[in-house]
């Protein structure tokens, strides 16, 4: 336990997700956002869990590793936060990027990602909707899936409040300042004391 008091500034999925687990570890969690949870660019992703096309090695290790991770996180905030394992197709009509999906199947094998390359028939067997259209070269990755971005944001306020953490939500920051070993976050109308503060917010860090 700590009796550490830290401000995250950001309330999207990154920042949400900060203050979670500091909440988990004791942390004297408060949140701030000039809007609501979710509201910025956790709005508008589709949350897509995958290594697909990440390079170089470190960072593919990263999100493959991330990815092992999305269950857990799941079970920590015991909500339905829109986890689907399914995996993923993409596929083209041009030659020449048909030639660099083969090749992208090759590296992700080899690096030990599940990825296959699949004709137009399987993809209307795994895609019976999709009106499919000229048809090159495709690949299946069988272990991809995707969340809902506001969800998990909304199940990781919830449990930083459970824990005693605190949410300033539509509060907007107007300067950070440090004195000694204590950083002062000033609001419109108070100024607040604490030991770290994280910044997560977007753009507008």
């Amino acid at each position: 336990m700590t009796n550490e008091k830290i401000a995250v500034i950001g309330a999207g999925i990154v920042g949400a997700s900060v203050a979670f687990h500091l909440s988990q570890h004791g942390v004297e969690v408060s949140v701030f956002d000039k809007n609501m949870p979710g509201s910025g660019a956790s709005s508008h992703s589709f949350a897509w869990l995958n290594a697909f096309s990440k390079q170089p090695r470190h960072y593919y290790d990263l999100n493959h590793r991330s990815m092992d991770r999305w269950s857990r996180f799941a079970e920590q905030l015991d909500d339905d936060i829109g986890l689907r394992w399914g995996g993923n197709v993409t596929y083209c009509s041009d030659p020449d990027e048909g030639r660099r999906l083969a090749s992208e199947s090759e590296r992700l094998n080899s690096w030990g990602y599940s990825a296959r390359l699949i004709s137009s028939e399987e993809l209307s067997t795994l895609e019976p909707n999709l009106k499919i259209g000229r048809f090159h070269t495709g690949i299946y990755t069988r272990d991809e899936g995707h969340v809902l971005p506001v969800k998990v944001v909304e199940a990781c306020m919830h449990k930083i409040q459970e824990a005693g953490g605190k949410a300033y939500l539509n509060t907007l920051v107007d300067s950070i300042t440090q004195s000694g070993d204590k950083i002062f976050l000033r609001l419109d109308d108070q100024e607040m004391e604490f030991d770290q503060v994280v910044i997560a917010a977007g753009i507008d860090s």
